[in-house]
Formats: C-alpha cells, structure tokens, sequence
C-alpha cells in the first residue's frame, strides 16, 4: 500500500530530479501514464495532496514520490490519473 507522506518531502529537487518520460520512458499524457500503471505503481513510494505542498501546489491533483535509479522524485497526477493508476493505494 502507498503511504501518505509528509508535504515537506515534496520540495524542488526532488521535482526536478526526475520525469516519467525521462525516468521510466513514458511520456506525461493520461493514455500512457494509465497504460503504465503497473511499473508506476511498482515505484511509488508515497503520495500528499496537491494543494498541500509548498512546491508547486495544485488543487484536484496528487503529488506522487517515486523511487528509481537511487533517487526520489515526484510528479503530479490529476484526481482522475491517480486513481487509474493507484488506485485503491490511495487511503
């Protein structure tokens, strides 16, 4: 299950360090972020509210940490992505 997480960990380097089109070759678009569902699910590691974060807040929206390569980074997702996506993870 992914673990709610603390909004300070969302900052700029971590929003910077990494995409999912550079990170995990899959372009930023609904179809293929949902197509990619398990290997984004696989490299979750938590997620806070979009409009909770300091960094770039946005409301309807989930920033979600991601664990690849020995390094964290993190990106939104709409309401409606992240629930394609994580689906019942989201507590």
């Amino acid at each position: 299950m992914i673990e709610r997480l603390d909004p300070g960990l969302f900052d700029w380097h971590t929003w910077r360090a990494g995409t999912p089109a550079d990170v995990f070759g899959v372009p930023c678009r609904t179809q293929y972020l949902v197509a990619a569902a398990p290997l984004l699910r696989a490299h979750a590691v938590g997620y806070c509210r979009g409009d909770a974060i300091l960094c770039r807040p946005r409301p309807d929206s989930v920033a979600v940490m991601f664990y690849s390569d020995g390094r964290h980074f993190w990106f939104h997702l709409r309401m409606a992505e992240a629930r394609a996506i994580l689906g019942e993870e989201l507590r």
